[in-house]
């Protein structure tokens, strides 16, 4: 529902953009956390990065871009590596991506340090 109230500008290239599968983008450098998000959440951590700055919270922003395939380069346990905390943010419904991009994460990409938090 998010994405639906962005007004974003309108593509000019039409038919010649692609997106490969499976590469997350690091949208910036951080120290202190990785967050990891995609779709309509990903404007709703854009912000949060930002107002963490304000308060000298450095986040590595990641936007996982596709689930399946996810991250087949291992972006997010290289960050986790730097940061070795991480938050993922997803849609609020019942049995999100969250789960789905955790065993990723921690089985695929062998990244098993990690403290998970369930609110």
């Amino acid at each position: 529902m998010n994405g639906y109230r962005i007004k974003e500008k309108a593509i000019s290239n039409y038919g010649e953009f692609y997106e490969p599968l499976g590469v997350v983008e690091t949208v910036q450098e951080g120290s202190d956390l990785t967050l990891v998000s995609y779709g309509s959440t990903f404007n709703i951590c854009q912000d949060v990065v930002r107002q963490l700055a304000e308060v000298s919270v450095s986040v590595e922003l990641i936007d996982a871009q596709t689930l399946i395939p996810f991250d087949i380069a291992g972006d997010v346990a290289k960050s986790l590596k730097k940061t070795n905390r991480l938050v993922i943010v997803d849609e609020d419904v019942e049995s999100g991506a969250t789960a789905y991009l955790l065993d990723q994460i921690l089985v695929k990409q062998k990244h098993i340090s990690i403290w998970i938090l369930n609110h």
